[in-house]
């Protein structure tokens, strides 16, 4: 009975995280859509976790910043994580939201030129 009883606790922790990391993949999905109609095709927005789940990494293609200098990008990608917090429907539970651009160097590689990190505090309130 003991085996039964923990073999049901398995199998509803199992469902449960499964049903947690569908509704993340939307989530992220949602954004990544989002995100392509405000900024452009050419964007190519990539929404994933950094380290954890409390670190969202958006990841647009370089060509997006054409000869962008370190402050300009700075800016726009403040804007960029703002806009993150208030469309991603997970958002009470992230810390940090990481904007960065990258452009492809060969099949599967990437180099990223700018990177910047925005704790959710320092990005305001959601309205």
């Amino acid at each position: 009975m003991r085996l039964t009883s923990l073999s049901n606790v398995l199998v509803i922790a199992a469902l449960g995280f499964a049903c947690t990391a569908g509704t993340e993949d939307r989530a992220r999905e949602h954004l990544a859509a989002a995100l392509s109609d405000t900024l452009g095709k050419n964007a190519e927005p990539s929404v994933g976790f950094l380290n954890n789940r409390k670190h969202l990494q958006v990841s647009l293609s370089a060509a997006r910043f054409p000869e962008t200098s370190d402050s300009a990008f700075a800016a726009q990608a403040q804007e960029i994580a703002k806009f993150t917090r208030a469309h991603y429907e997970n958002a009470q539970g992230l810390d940090s939201i990481t904007v960065l651009d990258r452009e492809p160097v060969s099949n599967g590689v990437w180099r990223v030129r700018h990177v910047r990190a925005f704790s959710v505090d320092e990005l305001g309130s959601v309205h």
